[in-house]
């Protein structure tokens, strides 16, 4: 039997900030105390639900219903009635009790451990062909910092030690990414990889460990601020190359 859940009244409470985790020591002589700054820790939300109901069989039914639209395994998308084009990774984190009052209407409480960050529902995607020493700008909308994913591609040729430095971030791959081939870097999982140059319908399966060259980088995974940031290019035999930038804005 299919169950619609309707809910009658929705309240959402949470603190403005993430758990906030840092570190103060107090030091003898000096006043005050020193801070260690820390990241942010989870984020919780509480949401009041009343669930109308018309008798005992239907509260069961809806009991049920509750629970295993609730259940997870692990985080997943959690989007609010106040802000739909954002969500939390979020999984529930109480064991809901549900009470039905004299009116048949019942009353619960969900809470959600999520992710510090609101995710913005679309990612961004931009592609640039940049000249050797060349600045380009690229502007993230959220409050907080996010990790993009970064393709350096040799669309015009090979590109010798290819570099980027965005912001004050400097990221270098010690190698040569040969020409129509492309090397993938990915700020959120440290990772990076090159682009796949053979044929994997005739060779079977593929691992994608093999094409892994962090051995050959130097330098930080790179991050966007909040704002205006700058990415510069360069590598060491001068061509030009296309970059393509795909990232999630967040929100503290």
């Amino acid at each position: 039997m299919s169950i619609t859940l309707k809910i009658f009244k929705c309240e959402i409470s949470g603190n403005i900030f993430p758990e906030i985790q840092d570190q103060y020591e107090k030091i003898s002589g000096r006043a005050g105390s020193y801070l260690f700054p820390q990241p942010f820790g989870d984020r919780k939300i509480s949401i009041e639900c009343d669930l109308p109901v018309l008798n005992k069989d239907e509260f069961m039914a809806k009991f049920r219903a509750v629970a295993a639209w609730l259940k997870t395994n692990d985080k997943v998308q959690l989007i609010l009635s106040d802000e739909t084009d954002k969500y939390y990774m979020a999984k529930v984190a109480n064991n809901i009790q549900i009470q039905r009052d004299f009116f048949y209407l019942s009353e619960f409480t969900i809470e959600f451990i999520c992710d510090p960050f609101a995710y913005s529902l679309n990612d961004i995607t931009q592609i640039y062909t940049v000249q050797t020493g060349t600045t380009q700008g690229i502007y993230n909308n959220g409050t907080a910092e996010t990790n993009p994913v970064i393709s350096i591609i040799a669309a015009w040729g090979d590109v010798k030690n290819p570099k980027l430095t965005i912001n004050d971030t400097i990221f270098l791959y010690n190698g040569t990414i040969t020409n129509n081939s492309q090397i993938d870097i990915n700020s959120e999982n440290f990772t990076v990889y090159k682009g796949m140059d053979r044929d994997i319908a005739t060779t079977g399966g593929y691992d994608p460990a093999e094409d892994s060259i962090l051995a050959l980088i130097d330098g930080e995974f790179p991050t966007l601020q909040p704002g205006p940031n700058s990415l510069i290019f360069s590598c060491e035999n001068g061509v030009n190359a296309d970059i393509k930038i795909q990232f999630k804005e967040r929100w503290i």
